[in-house]
C-alpha cells in the first residue's frame, strides 16, 4: 500500500470501513545488552484492543539493538482517529501513534 512516515493514513470522506491487507510497524530501539522479554499492544482510538501480545525473548549482544517487525493482517477498522501501539519491554513502556482520518486529500 505505502509508506506512510508521517504515521497519518488518510482515507476518502465517503469510507465506512478501513481494510488494509497489511499494516506493519518497524521499531527499532538501537542500544541495550542483555535478555528482553516483550509485548505489545494496538488499540482503537476507542481504547479499545485491536491485536497483540507476549512476543518471544531476545537476547541482545553488544550494539546489536533490538528490531522489531510488527504486522498486523489483514488490518480492519470502523473507527478512526489516533491508534496507539504500545511496547512493553522488560517494564519500561513505548508508545507510538498513528491516525486515520478522513479527507478530500487521500493518502497515496
Amino acid at each position: 500500500m505505502g509508506l506512510y512516515t508521517s504515521n497519518q493514513i488518510l482515507v476518502p470522506l465517503d469510507t465506512k470501513e478501513v481494510v488494509l491487507p497489511a499494516l506493519c510497524f518497524l521499531i527499532i530501539f538501537r542500544d541495550g545488552e542483555g535478555s528482553f522479554s516483550a509485548s505489545v499492544e494496538l488499540a482503537a482510538p476507542s481504547g479499545k484492543k485491536i491485536g497483540g501480545g507476549i512476543l518471544p525473548a531476545k537476547v541482545v549482544v553488544g550494539e546489536a539493538g533490538y528490531n522489531m517487525i510488527l504486522n498486523f493482517i489483514p488490518f480492519r477498522t470502523d473507527e478512526f482517529g489516533d491508534f496507539h501501539i504500545s511496547i512493553n519491554l522488560n517494564g519500561h513502556q513505548y508508545r507510538r501513534s498513528l491516525s486515520i482520518s478522513k479527507s478530500d486529500r487521500i493518502s497515496v
